[in-house]
């Protein structure tokens, strides 16, 4: 069983977006000046004690960005495609979210969709409960989400029902509209 530590946050998950911002932080002051780069090995440790798994892959993305960004033919070609490449991953983690969830039961992805939510703690089922049992909506719906109450020692898994999918969240929650209005929202901000 792996060890995770929450340095006296919350959750791990906490602590592992705590020293993610503050390595991303060190990784732009490095960009200019590459005194700042001891400043975050104290850090990478402390990310990698957390065991938070998305900040750690989202620290080894930074860092391939920034060491990219170093050749002046990507840097040059990221600073006039930047919009677009933002909106490209932007959509794509959202497609990805949804057709995932949709496509959970599919008999054909099944086994890649398997390997998937097991490495993602799960997290695709749990979508795919409230697509099963709520569906997607042009206006949204109240969806009662319950949280395991961490004060007991054993709960029942079927009562645990949670997103903790951005995306998801506003699709079941809002709906398709909203979803829309949100994209459109994000893209005028991106040009920004």
């Amino acid at each position: 069983m792996n060890i995770k530590t929450s340095f006296g946050f919350i959750l791990p998950n906490t602590a592992g977006l705590q020293f993610l911002l503050i390595i991303l932080l060190l990784i732009i002051k490095t960009f200019y000046d590459y005194r700042y780069i001891y400043l975050m090995l104290p850090f990478l440790i402390f990310l990698y004690l957390t065991g938070a798994r998305t900040s750690q892959g989202l620290v080894l993305i930074a860092m391939i960005v920034f060491l990219a960004l170093k050749i002046s033919g990507i840097y040059t070609f990221i600073e006039r495609h930047l919009v677009g490449i933002i909106m490209i991953l932007f959509i794509s983690t959202v497609v990805f979210s949804i057709v995932t969830v949709v496509m959970f039961n599919d008999g054909v992805m099944q086994t890649l969709i398997n390997k998937l939510n097991t490495a993602m703690s799960g997290r695709l089922k749990l979508g795919a409960t409230i697509m099963d049992n709520y569906g997607l909506t042009m206006f949204g719906q109240h969806i009662p989400y319950s949280l395991v109450d961490n004060t007991k020692v054993t709960w029942v898994k079927t009562s645990y029902l949670w997103l903790d999918n951005a995306y998801l969240k506003i699709i079941f929650n809002f709906g398709c509209i909203w979803l829309i209005v949100y994209l459109l929202a994000f893209r005028q901000l991106a040009k920004k």
